[in-house]
């Protein structure tokens, strides 16, 4: 409020910045339907992380029967960790396209930046959930840690890819995204050395084809327990060496919607792209709980798989662009901008969200239905405080120092 002459005057600069702040708002760069694809990541994580506490509290595996057939409607969200591979694409190419934009004019100022702007968008927001998780703040959430302070230590330089992720087992993708992001500079830069696009593309296609050679290579010099997942999770899905070909795919898509000549050449195969791997991925996901029973195919070729078929969904997406559909709608713009803060904070809400779906005194599929609204209810009102007290400061800030 100010004064003019004798009259008071109020100013709305104040309640405007606070609208603006509290609105999610779309890049002017943006390509609309990879928000969807991101919300559609997160959905998948929170299915499966519902369905295997509800197999938690009923000691075997829940089924959701349908009126005809044998198939459990429930296997879809037991595959949901797909969704954590569909992050590692889309990753790769929001990174790798951002630096393929900016290669020919990178120096160690520009380096600086990347790394800086990367600590910002995700570091404050981790450091503050792994901090509430490791001194208890979730009511009954308690973290697998003998040794506290140890363990907090490899998770804050985000080692918990390699060493045990027992604050919240979710965080052990954060340690593989984190070293992409170390490496990628290095990638692309080294990649931009070789004029020839189908040399590049060579060298990118070698590099991610590389963890499941690994794979292949650890699984004939060890004695694994094929019957256990913990082994399968520890030995080769956590692992960021075993594991990045996600990643790696998502720059192979990123350079090849960057490349003008190219990508004119595609765009008419973007609809078949688009069907192929909705296919790839629609044919693992409904078909049997795919870490139920663990085979070769599941160590060594389901990762590339599944990589390869969210490649084609997102290059697909970000070269029809549409502007309508769920994939482009507020509901994607919403989802992906509380996609990090939901990965950060749903795993250590779903023990509280267990015991209020308890207190309906419900069962079976009501049961089921009373927990799962309880704990996207608290998680996505965890993330919303999360992102606007914490995340989005510091967007802010990264947009500035940009």
């Amino acid at each position: 409020m100010t004064l003019v002459g004798n009259q008071k005057v109020t100013s709305h600069s104040g309640s405007r910045f606070s609208e603006e702040y509290l609105t999610f708002e779309r890049a002017r760069d943006s390509i609309d339907a990879l928000d969807g694809l991101r919300t559609l990541a997160i959905v998948l994580v929170l299915f499966r992380h519902a369905i295997k506490a509800a197999e938690s509290k009923i000691g075997t595996t829940f089924e959701i029967p349908l009126p005809w057939g044998s198939w459990n409607a429930s296997v879809p969200m037991t595959n949901g960790w797909m969704g954590v591979d569909l992050f590692f694409v889309l990753s790769g190419f929001l990174i790798g396209g951002h630096l393929i934009r900016r290669r020919e004019s990178f120096s160690w100022k520009s380096l600086g930046k990347y790394f800086g702007a990367r600590a910002l968008r995700i570091v404050p927001t981790y450091y503050c959930v792994l901090l509430l998780v490791a001194f208890g703040f979730f009511p009954y959430f308690r973290p697998l840690v003998q040794d506290t302070m140890p363990a907090l230590a490899w998770h804050m330089f985000f080692l918990q890819d390699y060493l045990p992720s027992n604050f919240v087992v979710a965080f052990w993708s954060l340690g593989v995204e984190e070293k992409f992001y170390i490496f990628a500079p290095l990638l692309v830069l080294g990649a931009a050395r070789l004029s020839n696009i189908r040399a590049r593309l060579l060298l990118l296609a070698g590099l991610a084809l590389t963890p499941m050679i690994l794979r292949a290579v650890t699984l004939e010099f060890i004695d694994f327990d094929f019957t256990s997942y913990r082994a399968y999770f520890e030995t080769f899905r956590s692992p960021f060496h075993l594991t990045f070909e996600g990643l790696m795919i998502g720059v192979i898509c990123a350079e090849i919607y960057s490349h003008p000549v190219l990508k004119s050449k595609i765009v008419q195969l973007a609809k078949p792209m688009l069907v192929v791997g909705c296919a790839i991925i629609f044919s693992h996901l409904v078909s049997v709980d795919l870490m139920a029973h663990i085979g070769r195919y599941d160590i060594l070729v389901q990762p590339f798989a599944l990589s390869v078929g969210f490649g084609l969904m997102v290059l697909a997406a970000a070269l029809m662009n549409p502007t309508s559909g769920w994939a482009a709608s507020r509901f994607g713009l919403i989802g992906a901008r509380l996609s990090y803060s939901l990965y950060l904070v749903h795993m250590p809400l779903i023990p509280i969200a267990m015991m209020l779906a308890l207190l309906t005194r419900s069962d079976g599929l009501v049961w089921f239905g009373m927990f799962f609204t309880i704990f996207v209810s608290l998680s996505m009102a965890a993330s919303l405080i999360l992102h606007f007290a914490i995340e989005k400061p510091f967007l802010l800030l990264k947009s500035r120092f940009l």
